[in-house]
């Protein structure tokens, strides 16, 4: 199966940070992961964000308002 990850809010300086550090983490994993970026209101209102940046894996947000770590990002892959 494909996991699906969506990361709300690139285009803060956060949601770059956690962008980046996700697709570390994913790295060789690129077979498995497909990762999308969403930057419009639209995309925010529809899953609930009220802190960005947040991230969705498979539907449903593990984080918001927060950068995670490499660590705990794995965490939410395994």
């Amino acid at each position: 199966d494909i996991i699906k990850i969506k990361l709300v809010g690139t285009d803060t300086n956060n949601g770059m940070k956690l962008s980046k550090l996700v697709r570390q983490v994913v790295t060789g994993y690129d077979d498995t992961i497909k990762i999308q970026d969403l930057n419009d209101s639209t995309s925010i209102n529809k899953y609930g964000i009220t802190n960005t940046p947040a991230l969705i894996i498979d539907g449903v947000i593990v984080s918001q308002g927060k950068t995670m770590s490499t660590q705990e990002i794995q965490e939410f892959l395994i």
